[in-house]
């Protein structure tokens, strides 16, 4: 028998191991730091304080002819047009009482007196206007008037009233100071409760008599109302505003990581 060699030895073929690859595998993708961004901050502007200067409220005015100190010779047309209406006008016989001057005082926050030749005249001889409060106050001194819108007053009682350019006086009952020159600026009227009269600038003696009968004294009042107590209109002050600031953040982005 024929022993045939085995023509080939069994080819042992090792196992093949590959060894494990991570690299292309695992894909990590940069890690991105924390965005911070800094804060955006809104403010809305502040107000500033607004102060409105006071003005006169619109009942702070005086009549629309409203003269300041002692006038002369001025026609009666002007007072009347000028916002006065009249509440006394007698001759100057007449015997001028306290209650005469309180009821013109309750007619108007003004009073204007002054005297003319007659009734039938159409120009006051001299005038002088003021608040009531002030002009028909009552008075203490003989010798001393008070000013009042340019003019000097006075109301001492039981002796008499009127005005003149200077606050000096000599009430011997009616105002005898400058009789005889620089007479034109006085007005004086007995307040007896016995006698009229008395003076109208350079003309006295008016008590009784033709010319006492003939000359007028008068009284106007004004409901207008006094400049000297102006009622004060404020805007309210606008306090400032100060808003608290709005901040805006960007989101912080987070690390993203891939297996």
């Amino acid at each position: 028998p024929t022993t045939s060699s085995p023509t080939s030895s069994p080819t042992t073929t090792s196992p093949t191991t590959s060894s494990p690859t991570f690299s292309p595998t695992s894909t990590r993708s940069p890690t991105t730091s924390p965005t911070t961004s800094s804060p955006t901050i809104t403010r809305s502007p502040t107000t500033s304080p607004t102060t409105t200067s006071p003005t006169a409220s619109p009942t702070g005015r005086v009549p629309g002819y409203y003269p300041s100190g002692v006038q002369l010779d001025v026609p009666e047309a002007t007072i009347t047009a000028g916002g006065w209406t009249i509440c006394y006008d007698q001759p100057y016989t007449h015997q001028t009482t306290a209650a005469d001057l309180t009821q013109c005082s309750s007619l108007g926050t003004f009073v204007l007196m002054g005297a003319k030749s007659s009734s039938g005249a159409s120009n006051l001889t001299l005038l002088a206007a003021g608040a009531s409060a002030n002009a028909l106050a009552t008075t203490a001194s003989l010798t001393i008037a008070i000013l009042e819108n340019g003019a000097y007053w006075y109301n001492y009682p039981g002796y008499s009233l009127g005005f003149a350019e200077s606050s000096q006086l000599d009430l011997g009952y009616w105002d005898r100071y400058n009789r005889y020159s620089g007479c034109s600026q006085r007005l004086s009227w007995l307040l007896l409760g016995t006698l009229g009269g008395y003076r109208a600038g350079c003309t006295y003696d008016l008590h009784s008599g033709a010319a006492g009968a003939t000359w007028r004294k008068l009284i106007y009042t004004s409901t207008a109302e006094p400049t000297s107590s102006p009622t004060s209109t404020r805007s309210p002050t606008t306090s400032p505003t100060t808003s608290s600031p709005t901040i805006t953040r960007s989101p912080t982005t987070s690390p993203t990581t891939t297996s």
